[in-house]
């Protein structure tokens, strides 16, 4: 309902710049209800296929809901809020304590290769 509608109330006054090859910047949005929600602004990116898979996990944890009436361990795919601004820009929610799926793959590339330097030498 609109009484539940949080609006923007102010923009925090620092912006980090994240030290990767597009420079995304970290920002701070005050809501009407006082709290604070951290996004982070990407340029040079089209973010409407990040908006269509976190459509999608919002449909897989309707889909284990059943599932998880019924069994344990209960899962549920974490999704956040993708705001594409145009087709070179967007708004991508903060979420603390994430690991990004990209340094996992990383870090398991890294095992593989050390496992392999293993067996050659």
């Amino acid at each position: 309902s609109a009484r539940d509608t949080v609006t923007i109330h102010s923009v925090g006054g620092t912006i980090t710049i994240l030290p990767t090859k597009t420079k995304p910047k970290k920002l701070l949005f005050l809501g009407s209800d006082g709290k604070s929600y951290p996004y982070l602004f990407k340029g040079l990116e089209d973010l409407h296929l990040d908006e269509r898979i976190m459509q999608f996990l919002s449909i897989v944890n309707t889909m284990f809901a059943t599932i998880n009436r019924q069994e344990t361990p209960r899962f549920h795919a974490r999704h956040y809020s993708v705001t594409p601004l145009g087709t070179r820009s967007g708004l991508i929610q903060w979420v603390d304590g994430a690991t990004p799926l990209f340094g996992l793959y990383k870090r398991w590339q890294q095992r593989e290769a050390a496992l392999q330097a293993q067996k050659v030498g």
